[in-house]
């Protein structure tokens, strides 16, 4: 694989950080929160090193685009096509609309971009909230060839491009094997996923600072998910009263104790499953479902399968 791929890092004029909800003083998790995170540099710098592949963001609007890094690290067969208005336009177009894609779909996606090359854009969501997207590419799907080129040039021979110097170019341009390019979008997309855990757990923290009887419930849950804990269990330990502890952890949480409880003790039974060789029956019971046909119900509504299937799947 060659090295020094490119890719824009956009950023909007205005980011909303704040939305205003029912108790409109909830700082939500935003694009600038991400852009700015010491967590998305260690990342960009990792996968750099790494990888040699710049990333970026986008606002979910794409309003405005800024490049994160020097331009050195862009390859020159996409600076020449950004150099003249057509070229750049096209490529505009092109990200913006499958960003939107990507978004619409609420996964990651590998696309081909105006002229030809791979590019990738993997939304982040936050509580159901689209905050940004990631984008990174402009990568051969294979080694540089005269057909390739003629293929390239079909494309932006109208452009004010000399195509000698877009050749020279092209031989030089990095490419990866389609398991590469798939290992890429799957590396994405687990940031993808930690961004959004990222923001999710900032959320929380700002709302459990408000109301620290929460924490206490959680920590309360987490210890004693195996037992058959109530309600009135949980309330009586954070000395609310049950209506009132029910509505205010929802509240929190954005789900009910008992999903919450269900989510910790279905974590559990995953875990299990596939780092041990117990009856399924024994790892329901130990989770705390007493119940082995709702374990198995509850399960195939989550993980789309059984718990036998899910074990074979992740154990193979």
């Amino acid at each position: 694989m060659n090295s020094k791929i490119t890719l824009a890092f956009l950023l909007p004029e205005h980011a909303d950080l704040y939305i205003i909800n029912n108790m409109d003083e909830k700082k939500r998790f935003g694009f600038f929160d991400l852009a700015n995170s010491i967590s998305f540099q260690q990342f960009y710098e990792s996968f750099w090193e790494l990888t040699a592949v710049p990333i970026g963001i986008a606002d979910p609007e794409f309003k405005v685009s800024k490049y994160f890094f020097p331009e050195s690290k862009m390859n020159n067969v996409c600076r020449m096509i950004r150099s003249c208005p057509q070229g750049k336009q096209a490529c505009a177009d092109t990200d913006k609309l499958r960003c939107n894609q990507a978004a619409k779909q609420k996964q990651g996606i590998r696309y081909y971009c105006y002229a030809g090359l791979v590019d990738f854009a993997v939304p982040i969501y936050v509580e159901g909230r689209h905050v940004a997207t990631i984008m990174c590419g402009q990568i051969l799907p294979e080694p540089p060839s005269e057909k390739g080129f003629d293929k390239l040039w079909k494309r932006i021979e109208n452009f004010s491009i000399n195509k000698d110097d877009l050749k020279n170019a092209y031989f030089k341009m990095p490419y990866m094997t389609s398991q590469q390019l798939e290992a890429l979008l799957r590396i994405v997309t687990l940031f993808a996923e930690y961004s959004c855990e990222l923001g999710i757990r900032l959320i929380q923290n700002n709302k459990i600072e408000k109301h620290p009887e929460i924490l206490k419930a959680k920590e309360f849950i987490n210890t004693n998910f195996r037992d058959q804990i109530t309600l009135d269990d949980i309330a009586n330990q954070v000395y609310l009263s049950k209506p009132y502890f029910s509505r205010l952890f929802h509240k929190v949480e954005g789900i009910t104790f008992t999903q919450y409880l269900q989510n910790i003790r279905l974590g559990e039974s995953k875990k299990l499953l596939i780092s041990t060789s117990r009856k399924i029956i024994d790892v329901a019971m130990d989770c705390g479902f007493n119940n082995i046909s709702y374990f198995n119900e509850l399960f195939l509504k989550t993980e789309k399968c059984s718990p036998k299937n899910f074990r074979k799947k992740h154990k193979s």
